[in-house]
């Protein structure tokens, strides 16, 4: 149990950590608790409108219409009027923040599930899986909305947005046929949010190589501790 708990807490704090410091400003301390406990209930209404078209449907690539939207309305209220938002690599951070707790929290329900009790083999396969794809999908969506902020261009709302979506329903498209794409897949998706973060960032190659590791870490977990599993 103790190895499932960390599974499902650890990679999503790696991560969020990872960013924060990169970040060439301070993060309030303040602003990062209040962007934690949105993510964190944001699950509830997700969970509430995947039971409507997730379970009913019984189609996994619905979650991406449900909550992607659901963190974009979070994360515009969030930011709205806040003297702190300087430039958009704070929305970077903020969006990161959010959708790693939600992550986090959705985590929770799989792993822990009440019926069937607590799942390390699950904890580890979200942990290479939804938990890095829900920080890059935060990261665009950052990217994006950050830019729309300072230069009101449509286009750029739109793709905070759409990108987001196609990245998380072809996610659970892929996963619902091979887990050998889905190996492929979310480091591909990682590099590019990383690589988004870069061009705000104006990092040196070796700042670029750390944070993609800290946001693809679990995989190295799963390597190490994979014997505990099988």
């Amino acid at each position: 149990m103790f190895l499932a708990l960390c599974l499902t807490y650890l990679p999503p704090l790696l991560i969020a950590t990872a960013v924060i410091l990169f970040h060439k400003s301070k993060v309030p301390l303040r602003l990062i608790m209040y962007a934690v406990i949105l993510g964190f209930l944001l699950g509830y209404p997700a969970g509430f409108l995947n039971g409507y078209t997730v379970h009913y449907w019984d189609f996994s690539p619905l979650a991406g219409f449900t909550e992607e939207p659901l963190k974009l309305i979070v994360l515009s209220l969030f930011l709205r009027r806040r003297p702190e938002i300087k430039e958009p690599m704070d929305a970077v951070v903020y969006a990161a923040l959010i959708s790693l707790a939600f992550a986090a929290q959705e985590n929770f329900d799989y792993v822990f599930d009440p019926v069937d009790g607590y799942s390390a083999h699950l904890a580890f396969s979200r942990a290479v899986g939804a938990i890095p794809l829900h920080a890059s999908c935060g990261i665009i969506m950052g990217y994006y909305y950050g830019q729309y902020m300072f230069r009101g261009s449509r286009n750029l709302l739109f793709l905070s947005l759409a990108l987001p979506i196609i990245f998380h329903s072809t996610f659970n498209i892929i996963i619902s046929l091979t887990d050998l794409l889905e190996y492929i897949y979310v480091p591909l998706l990682s590099f590019y949010a990383v690589y988004l973060i870069n061009k705000l960032q104006s990092w040196k190659r070796h700042n670029f190589i750390l944070i993609l590791l800290a946001v693809l870490s679990p995989y190295v977990w799963y390597v190490i501790f994979y014997g505990f599993i099988v």
